[in-house]
């Protein structure tokens, strides 16, 4: 239906049920992926055993804290 190919996402949540899901169909359609998660724990596991670790930069970020949304920001 959508031609995502090439084009970069953004996944928040990327460590809950339907984060999880995005990023892999997102993956599969030929998209470049960012993963933003509030545990480095998770998210790196994820990575690493779900997902193709170099192709998935991963940032831990709580958007309740506004300075740590604006540096994720930044960084990204």
């Amino acid at each position: 239906m959508f031609n995502f190919s090439g084009k970069n996402v953004l996944i928040t949540g990327a460590t809950g049920g339907i984060g999880k899901a995005l990023c892999k169909a997102f993956l599969d359609n030929g998209c470049k992926i960012s993963l933003v998660g509030t545990s480095d724990e998770k998210l790196n596991h994820f990575i690493n055993s779900e997902l193709d670790a170099s192709r998935c930069p991963a940032y831990s970020c709580d958007f309740m804290d506004k300075e740590a949304a604006k540096t994720l920001a930044k960084k990204i």
